[in-house]
């Protein structure tokens, strides 16, 4: 093929004299030599209308027609390049030129149906033809045997390299397939579909920046190449850069709104993002156009598990199944959604039943080890874990395991091989897309202006007699891992209280002072009273639409939100009479929490992977606390975590009369079930579902050692909250 093969150079013509992006294409189709004269260079429109005129004179001039469709691809106008050359496809270079479009597109049925058109040739392209036919028929052997006579005919002709490397490739022999590869390129540089398997070739082997620049060359020559553009989004989500990905695939689905794939990566992306709106949307995209992707289903359900919709995450699990029963990762997800609900036999049956369609599966088994971990029996949780080995786990379960590995390590009392484990855990989770894709900084510039507002003494403008005031409201925070989720918990069916999980409610408002002049929070200095009643009308709208009917008809509404004690003193600006409910725990035993937890990415969670930068960030955020009890009156109580195992009753009787409710029933934090349908999914799911005494506090000092160092920053912090460092 004329395109593919080393060209003689010869000839000389205007249609060659053109734009930068489009001359090396029309070169190679109308093999002009490499030098172009600079100056006055044609436009590509002058060098297409020639071409035009060309074929208007003679349409069976299969030269310009080459020529014009090579220019067309480059362009993006594919189907305008297909037609043309669907028009002249009898000629054999015009069509080596489609058959490589429809096979680098994967296109297989149009790929068929040219090469029956084509019929049986000798030439070396004729016996690339009888090639691909035989890769897919799935003949390997036979689709290299035919290439190695092609290039026996023709030594220099580029796609016999390039089809010999797919069918290496997908025999595995990936080394002699890149060396194809790279071979095909070599002879022809310009060759778009033979960048692609490169770049498949590259990322295959781990070079993955590598695989990015060769999808990214094939894109400069073919801008509209689906294939590629899907690709280069794949390589640039494994290279942890969700944000970049997302352009790449809204590239492609602009080129091709119907691509499946296309809606499918884009919402894994936006999943990433944790723009959760847009990728329930997009999922459901993918699933209109491929009803049948049980892959579709599944991340419809970890998203709708992570948004805490329980039951429709449930559903959409169910799905995948019934579009493949041997789907582990869809059994595992069920197990994991049961277990955080609290419901180990349902968790255990999910997993006996994944086992018998898919026996062995190392995730299911991993499951399995934590099923009896839940149930105490930490003995044999360490037996499963030790059964398994982590590298034969999904990738995404890597890191999960290392934390459960951990964290019955450290139940064994095995203290230093559970912080060789949470320091592995901990190293993979800094490493992940979430936690790549988030800002280190966001949470320390936060905390910069709030303590310069606080140091201004939190100016805001004063309310007004009949404004939203907030009695009704009660915001339940600490810093994570104090015990918020159990505080929260204990309260489940009490008739007068409404409950928010760990819903960005006052973070939107937050979001939107951030835009308005002064920022977040200096902005509330000139706000005036339209302005507050904005904001408010905001928050109760937030709230009506988390809880519904639940929202007139309780008489207190609890918004827990852990880290939001930093901004107690803006709440308590907004709304003067809402009441503020502390979680406390030893500052040693939050940080070690924290560090021996696997988190969910966030701005603040990014600072858990080391031991150090975890007391940095809990040090600054009691400093703001601090900061901010010192300067705005605030109508709030404490309950320290260590109470709920000393008394319980005591410190939720205490807090019932700080809300001004009557006390009902007695607390019972490891009864699940008995808390009724709410679900809570977050860090702290295993600690709710476990009795309160089983996690009295001083779990530091079996790794005081390791603390050591840290104990002069967290000294003050304990003492000022009533605890001990001895």
């Amino acid at each position: 093929m004329a395109a593919h093969r080393r060209l003689p150079r010869s000839g000389n013509s205007s249609a060659a004299r053109v734009l930068p992006q489009n001359r090396v294409l029309v070169q190679r189709y109308l093999q002009m030599p490499d030098h172009f004269p600079a100056d006055p260079p044609q436009s590509a429109a002058t060098a297409e209308a020639g071409l035009r005129a060309q074929l208007e004179a003679d349409p069976l001039q299969h030269r310009a027609a080459l020529a014009m469709a090579g220019m067309q691809l480059g362009d993006g106008r594919v189907d305008e390049a297909v037609a043309l050359l669907q028009l002249h496809a009898d000629d054999r270079d015009c069509g080596d030129l489609l058959r490589e479009y429809f096979v680098g597109e994967r296109l297989n049925d149009d790929a068929q149906r040219l090469l029956a058109r084509r019929g049986s040739d000798a030439s070396a392209s004729g016996l690339v033809d009888q090639a691909i036919a035989s890769h897919l028929r799935g003949d390997l052997d036979g689709a290299m045997q035919y290439c190695r006579l092609a290039l026996t005919s023709d030594g220099g002709y580029a796609p016999a390299h390039n089809h010999q490397g797919r069918a290496l490739f997908n025999a595995r022999r990936a080394e002699q397939a890149r060396g194809a590869f790279l071979q095909a390129v070599r002879i022809a540089p310009n060759y778009a579909e033979a960048w692609h398997n490169l770049a498949h070739a590259l990322r295959d082997a781990g070079e993955l920046a590598q695989a990015e620049r060769a999808y990214g060359h094939s894109l400069q020559l073919r801008p509209a190449y689906r294939s590629a553009r899907l690709n280069l989004g794949i390589v640039q989500m494994a290279l942890g850069r969700p944000a970049d990905a997302l352009e790449s695939f809204r590239a492609l689905l602009t080129i091709d709104p119907g691509n499946a794939d296309g809606w499918f990566n884009l919402a894994v992306c936006e999943h990433l993002l944790r723009r959760y709106d847009e990728a329930r949307q997009s999922y459901g995209h993918a699933i209109a156009r491929d009803p049948h992707n049980p892959r579709a289903h599944l991340q419809l359900g970890r998203l709708g598990n992570e948004i805490q919709d329980s039951e429709g995450a449930l559903l959409q699990f169910r799905k995948a199944l019934d579009l493949n029963p041997r789907d582990a990762e869809a059994w595992s997800e069920i197990a994991m959604l049961h277990q955080h609900a609290g419901r180990l036999d349902e968790s255990a049956r999910a997993v006996a039943a994944g086992l018998a369609a898919v026996p062995g599966d190392p995730g299911l088994r991993f499951e399995l080890a934590k099923i009896a971990h839940r149930r105490g029996d930490v003995d044999a949780a360490l037996r499963g874990l030790r059964e398994i080995d982590p590298q034969a786990l999904h990738p995404r379960l890597h890191q999960h395991y290392h934390y459960e590995f951990a964290l019955a390590l450290d139940q064994a009392n095995d203290y230093a091989a559970a912080r060789a484990a949470f320091e592995r855990g901990n190293a993979l989770a800094a490493r992940s897309p979430r936690a790549q894709a988030t800002d280190m900084h966001a949470f320390d510039h936060e905390l910069d202006a709030i303590e310069a507002w606080l140091r201004d003494g939190a100016p805001a403008t004063i309310p007004e007699p009949g404004e939203d005031n907030g009695e009704d409201l009660c915001f339940l925070f600490g810093f994570p891992r104090s015990g918020t989720a159990l505080i929260e918990s204990l309260f489940d069916g009490h008739p007068d209280i409404a409950s928010i999980a760990e819903q960005p409610t006052i973070e939107r408002l937050i979001q939107g002072l951030a835009s308005m002049p002064g920022g977040y929070p200096a902005a509330l200095a000139t706000m005036d009273r339209t302005g507050r009643t904005a904001l408010r009308r905001q928050y109760r709208q937030i709230v009506a639409e988390l809880l519904g009917d639940r929202a007139g008809a309780a008489k207190r509404i609890i918004d827990r939100m852990p880290i939001r004690s930093v901004h107690a003193a803006f709440i308590q600006r907004l709304f003067p009479r809402a009441r503020l409910l502390l979680a406390l725990r030893h500052p040693c035993d939050v940080v070690l929490a924290n560090y021996m937890q696997q988190h969910a990415a966030n701005e603040v969670s990014v600072h858990f992977h080391t031991l150090a930068e975890t007391v940095r960030i809990y040090d600054r955020a009691m400093r703001v606390l601090e900061a901010t009890l010192k300067t705005v009156p605030l109508r709030e109580a404490s309950v320290h975590y260590e109470d709920l195992s000393d008394d319980p009753e005591g410190a939720l009787r205490e807090i019932c009369a700080f809300l001004e409710l009557a006390w009902h029933g007695e607390p019972d934090a490891g009864d699940a079930d008995a808390k009724g349908a709410h679900h809570i999914i977050t860090s702290s799911s295993h600690d709710v579902a476990t009795p309160v005494e089983q996690r009295a506090g001083g779990r530091w000092r079996n790794h005081r050692g390791a603390l050591e160092e840290f104990l002069p920053v967290l000294r003050p912090h304990a003492e000022r909250f009533g605890y001990a460092i001895d």
